[in-house]
């Protein structure tokens, strides 16, 4: 808000105008507030209204609207620090895609999944999205996985990698994938691609 008050030699003005702060944003910062990091790269909202942020090289953090409770390898069984994607499942489990492997924190605890220990073929975890049935899609550079909670299936095309670098699910419970090679839609077991 700007304003001019003139002020003129001998006279009196009395002037009073109280200044409120219209803006919508709040910025949050490593330096005014909770935040471990600038560097930011998701945030997913869980059915409790709690924000989960993820971060490039520090974890992730959990905000409840006042505080941020961070959850990094020194002090959680997450698998990594870098994290690539976050999101959240239909029974509110946070699922976090990283440079090594995924994992899955129900509040309480977490359950990794690698290619050590899993079907995964790689432990770069681009992207993941969930189906109508809660099966887990997971992109990668090596392909696309479902994950329906015991098994793992992996998809790919001789001709292009579907090296997946984001994914969608949409309501009628086609996987859309963003690759390198353009944008796939892949439905009752069929690539279509749209390059």
């Amino acid at each position: 808000v700007n304003f001019d008050a003139i002020v003129e030699s001998g006279k009196m003005n009395l002037y009073s105008k109280i200044l409120q702060d219209t803006s919508v944003w709040v910025d949050y910062q490593v330096f005014n507030s909770g935040l471990i990091s600038n560097n930011l790269k998701n945030i997913a909202v869980d059915q409790y209204n709690y924000k989960w942020i993820a971060t490039i090289d520090k974890g992730i953090m959990k905000f409840d609207g006042a505080n941020f409770t961070v959850f990094n390898t020194s002090n959680s069984g997450i698998p990594s620090n870098r994290i690539n994607t976050i999101k959240i499942d239909r029974i509110n489990n946070i699922w976090v895609g990283t440079n090594n492997g995924i994992g899955v924190f129900n509040g309480s605890s977490w359950t990794n999944y690698n290619k050590d220990n899993s079907a995964l073929g790689s432990n770069d975890i681009l992207s993941f999205d969930f189906d109508n049935e809660g099966n887990a899609w997971v992109g990668t550079f090596l392909g696309l996985f479902k994950f329906d909670g015991i098994n793992w299936t992996r998809y790919n095309d001789a001709d292009y990698n579907l090296w997946t670098n984001d994914l969608k699910v949409s309501q009628d419970n086609s996987i859309w994938l963003a690759t390198n090679s353009g944008i796939i839609k892949f439905k009752n077991e069929i690539l279509t691609y749209f390059p």
